[in-house]
């Protein structure tokens, strides 16, 4: 598994501001992303700057008016997305296997997972807060892709977007809980004290990943944390904002 901010490429083009993975830019003939961020793009589930939006996807070569967002509720639920497909409608994944339909992801804080599939040509685009985490809509979502849809785990390659890190995810004993009666949390919890706990978010949904046979060395993370970074991501648990940076793929 990579874990290096060396595999991140950050850019700033007509001032808008994205990051990619090295690991998914080598696909670039069949593919493209980028996650955007500090540029006011929505605000909780809704685009409000449309300007913003336009000029992020005229950057990557992506028609606005195909984007493909979901009303992310922090469900175990996906979408298998068209060109025809009504958009915000209450899910947390989206799968497609269609050209010129870029999905869409919103987040602060929590991850934003893109999957491509090499081989097969598909690629999925997850919302996963530690809701999302703790009802496995991560391998719900690409275990679908593998039994369902007939993707091969070792041709999946997955990048997650800056989310918070283990010594910043800090709950109380009823997340905890909660924890507990899915997961085997001796892996996972460190305890603080006071009924105060950290949670590995990021090793859960890696192990979820692994148990789908996906190749270590193909799952990806940023290595940066939304609320401790300097780099000014937007973090909900940091200052409360109510501001999403967005992951964005699609298939050429």
């Amino acid at each position: 598994m990579n874990n290096l901010n060396s595999d991140i490429v950050f850019n700033c083009k007509n001032n808008i501001n994205y990051l990619q993975f090295k690991s998914l830019l080598k696909y670039n003939n069949d593919i493209v992303h980028a996650i955007g961020y500090n540029n006011d793009y929505a605000i909780k589930e809704n685009i409000t700057n449309k300007q913003n939006y336009l000029n992020f996807c005229n950057e990557l070569g992506i028609d606005y008016r195909k984007l493909f967002n979901i009303k992310q509720i922090h469900c175990d639920k996906y979408i298998f997305a068209n060109l025809n497909t009504e958009n915000n409608q209450e899910y947390d994944a989206s799968i497609t296997n269609i050209k010129n339909v870029p999905l869409l992801v919103k987040t602060a804080d929590c991850m934003g997972i893109l999957v491509y599939d090499y081989k097969n040509k598909y690629i999925s685009a997850i919302h996963a807060g530690w809701k999302g985490v703790l009802n496995r809509i991560t391998q719900k979502t690409i275990n679908d892709m593998i039994y369902k849809y007939n993707c091969d785990s070792k041709s999946l390659v997955i990048c997650v977007s800056p989310c918070i890190c283990y010594n910043c995810f800090e709950v109380d004993k009823d997340v905890k809980d909660m924890f507990d009666n899915v997961f085997d949390m001796k892996y996972y919890l460190t305890e603080k004290g006071n009924n105060k706990y950290l949670i590995d978010l990021k090793s859960i949904v890696i192990d979820d990943m692994l148990s789908l046979g996906i190749i270590k060395d193909n799952i990806t993370f940023s290595g940066y944390c939304t609320k401790c970074s300097e780099k000014g991501f937007y973090s909900y648990r940091k200052d409360n904002t109510e501001k999403r940076m967005s992951s964005i793929i699609m298939l050429k």
